[in-house]
């Protein structure tokens, strides 16, 4: 494997590890007061929003990876595609009336 792409698992470990980080760690020191009896330190808004933080760690990895794997011309190629479909259902269209008037 060429170092430029060693080099860019790498940034992309180190990102999915931070973003572990953020959406984890507040939860889990929430979690370590309230084990010591501190229920009344944190609400359960509170105590719930930072649940869901951590459960959204699994949501972000997809974009982590998508952001690392895209082509830097991919919106270009996301345009054409679009005009390319709608140029042919414009045709398919056209073709499929005038075989209706034809009848």
């Amino acid at each position: 494997m060429p170092l430029q792409g060693k080099d860019k698992y790498i940034k992309m470990t180190f990102v999915i590890f931070f973003t572990l980080i953020i959406c984890s760690l507040p939860y889990f020191v929430v979690k370590q007061i309230m084990s010591y009896g501190r229920h009344c330190l944190i609400s359960r808004k509170l105590y719930g929003i930072l649940g869901g933080m951590a459960a959204c760690n699994s949501a972000t990895n997809p974009y982590v990876f998508l952001a690392f794997n895209i082509k830097p011309n991919w919106f270009k190629q996301l345009k054409d595609c679009i005009c390319t479909r709608e140029r042919e259902s414009i045709t398919d269209v056209r073709v499929l009336s005038h075989n209706v008037n034809d009848s």
